[in-house]
């Protein structure tokens, strides 16, 4: 009996069990042996198991089909999908469809056996427009007050130097064209539409919804660089919800992942010639400066703290080996923007292939940082900083993350980040993934681990599909906290947090 209880629980127990087991061999009874083995058992899974709560199959197209076919991978429509927990709390996907008409499902009361779902027809890409389409990239955000979700789907196009023998004749690539739609959430109907190649051609690299009347996207301007290495971009804003153009201004922005790093005092005057030029702009959404734009429109929050982005080198200078190749200061801050440079590129989309080692940190809604930082043994730091880059907790995490011997698969390559936080339900949710090989190497599994944000206590992981495409998030209903998945754009799963004892 005490065998059954510890398979079914799956855990490694540490020595309890077995320890317990032996003293009821000598002492105790039976129903007292069972009783005090699965107290002990049970308390080792709540540290470890996190129950599923339901599984909700979402209304998707029978047949999505694909905007292109072999050799480009990862074209179809199934790879494409965005979810965002709206502030009621409702779960918003906006899904990709080859026929143009991309449904946009709202799922209430998801956290009760009967969830309610609706679907909303929203403009999209079509396969009239895969020819010679090469990226499609989704997004899906709301205003913080909840009345209106904005909807972006963007789509590139082939260059003349991306076939691999040679353009047809004749042919001129079109420009990258990103639909902004926005819905009225309150009476659940689209309101307006638009393209971005109608204002200009100009690539956008990332949107965001800034506050209740604005969104801005950032466009690369296709301008050489500078002889100083510097590049064009376009900050844009658009009004909300009836996407009249605002300010724009143009500035400038080195490619940190590229060569030696710039001048000192070159970064230091570029930063103070953006904030002239952007003036208009900062002004109007009311934010400091044009790194502080950059930032909230690439990765949806503040600065990282100077002493946090010295931090974030840590995996670089652990793999090769930190005393035999000391890098400098400016050498660990010109890394750190270059690696986030790289990871937020995956625009809209959760960046499902981003190398395994790529951890950038998490900011909350409370304005503290969270990051996981390399330790010795394949482990994890977890760390706790606030707005300012103070360290104000820091604890190693021996289990549930990389380097927990129960995960197996020890000479494998693995990697953790923070993913979401609840300040209010005082969560914080990892995402973890282990493969064979750096790089490309096949994923052997993925998991997630959840954590108390507020002691950095581990509460237990989910175990996701080694084969999916799942985005994930912390929300909350009937006044407890959830984590929620998206796997594939069809199948939402929840599930259940063990609440504080």
């Amino acid at each position: 009996m005490t065998l059954e209880i510890v398979s079914q629980c799956r855990v490694d127990v540490g020595g309890v069990v077995p320890t317990m087991a032996a003293m009821c061999r000598r002492r105790l009874s039976r129903a007292a042996c069972i009783a005090m083995v699965w107290a002990a058992t049970l308390g080792a899974c709540a540290q470890t198991g996190i129950q599923l709560r339901q599984e909700i199959h979402l209304p998707t197209p029978s047949s999505r089909g694909s905007f292109a076919h072999f050799p480009i991978p990862d074209m179809a429509a199934r790879d494409h999908f965005a979810m965002r927990i709206a502030p009621d709390q409702s779960v918003l996907v906006f899904d990709s469809d080859t026929s143009g008409r991309w449904p946009l499902i709202r799922v209430r009361r998801w956290w009760t056996s009967n969830p309610v779902s609706e679907v909303l027809e929203v403009p999209g890409w079509s396969t009239g427009d895969a020819k010679y389409m090469d990226g499609i990239y989704v997004d899906v955000q709301t205003t913080p007050d909840g009345h209106y979700a904005i909807a972006f789907s963007k789509a590139v196009w082939k260059s003349k130097s991306s076939f691999i023998l040679h353009a047809p004749k004749g042919y001129v690539g079109r420009t990258p064209d990103t639909i902004i739609t926005v819905i009225d959430l309150e009476r659940w109907q689209v309101l307006r539409s638009i393209h971005t190649a109608d204002i200009g051609d100009v690539d956008v690299r990332d949107a965001r919804v800034v506050n209740n009347g604005w969104m801005a996207f950032d466009g690369d301007t296709g301008a050489p660089l500078s002889d100083q290495g510097v590049s064009r971009y376009l900050d844009q804003l658009i009004s909300i919800p009836d996407l009249k153009l605002g300010r724009s201004c143009i500035y400038g922005s080195f490619l940190a992942h590229l060569g030696r790093p710039a001048p000192s005092a070159l970064v230091e005057d570029t930063r103070l010639r953006n904030d002239v030029a952007c003036r208009g702009v900062l002004s109007a959404v009311q934010v400091e400066s044009t790194e502080a734009l950059e930032a909230l429109i690439q990765r949806d929050s503040g600065v990282e703290p100077r002493a946090m982005k010295l931090r974030d080198g840590s995996w670089e200078d652990f793999l090769v080996g930190a005393s035999r190749y000391p890098r400098s200061e400016e050498q660990r801050l010109w890394g750190a923007e270059g690696e986030a440079d790289g990871f937020f590129r995956y625009w809209g989309e959760y960046p499902y292939n981003v190398l395994y080692w790529q951890n950038p940190p998490f900011e909350s809604s409370a304005h503290l940082w969270y990051g996981l930082y390399p330790r010795d043994q394949d482990l994890y730091e977890l760390d706790r900083y606030d707005a300012a880059g103070e360290l104000q907790q820091s604890e190693v995490g021996q289990h549930l993350l990389c380097g927990d011997p129960s995960r197996g698969h020890p000479k494998s390559a693995c990697g953790c980040r923070v993913i979401d936080v609840s300040e209010e339900r005082r969560e914080l949710l990892t995402y973890c993934r282990q493969q064979r090989g750096d790089f490309e190497g096949m994923v052997q599994q993925q998991w997630l681990a959840v954590f108390r944000s507020d002691d950095l206590s581990g509460v237990g992981l989910i175990n996701l599909p080694k084969t999916s495409e799942t985005l994930q998030a912390i929300a909350s209903g009937d006044g407890h906290a959830y984590v929620v998945t998206l796997e594939f754009g069809e199948m939402l799963r929840v599930y259940a947090i063990p609440d504080r004892q």
